[in-house]
């Protein structure tokens, strides 16, 4: 497979941090420099029971692949066995159906569980072939409960993406 010419200059950029002793870990100082932030807000707040429809957080004009995903949300959710949400962030391309980048359940006995107030809650991302992100790809969330659900507050969706 033919490496795109970002792959080409990160190869060249690790290689000179490499030879002058610039970094511990080359390729990751590299990938680091060629990540970007982007930032999602999660407006209005529904019934705890409520769930989300599909919601667009984003367009990334870039390919890529999604390295982190993570919420802040505006108050305490306790983790719970019964009432729960699950929230999705996916990408759609030209509009097709999403596939999921990365999950968070707030069920007790799923990766996820409580979510802390104002503190960033790290996602499960998905591997790397569900991860990567086409150019003009939209970035989307949706928010599903169980039984009485739990409220979830509006908030910021934190998505670093490497491009490549």
């Amino acid at each position: 497979m033919a490496l795109t010419d970002r792959e080409i200059i990160k190869e060249r950029q690790a290689g000179v941090a490499q030879a002058y002793g610039l970094a511990a870990t080359p390729k990751a100082a590299v990938a680091a420099e060629h990540t970007r932030a982007y930032v999602g807000v999660k407006t209005g707040t529904e019934n705890a029971a409520t769930a989300v429809a599909e919601t667009v957080l984003f367009s990334v004009p870039r390919k890529g692949v999604a390295k982190t995903v993570k919420y802040i949300n505006g108050t305490n959710i306790a983790a719970s066995l019964t009432d729960f949400a699950y929230i999705v962030v996916g990408k759609s391309t030209a509009g097709a159906a999403s596939t999921v980048i990365a999950t968070w359940n707030t069920s007790a006995t799923a990766v996820g569980g409580a979510m802390t107030k104002w503190v960033p809650a790290a996602f499960t991302v998905a591997p790397n072939a569900d991860a990567n992100i086409a150019a003009g790809d939209v970035i989307t969330f949706t928010i599903t409960k169980s039984t009485a659900g739990k409220l979830i507050d509006p908030g910021v969706f934190m998505v670093d993406i490497e491009e490549v």
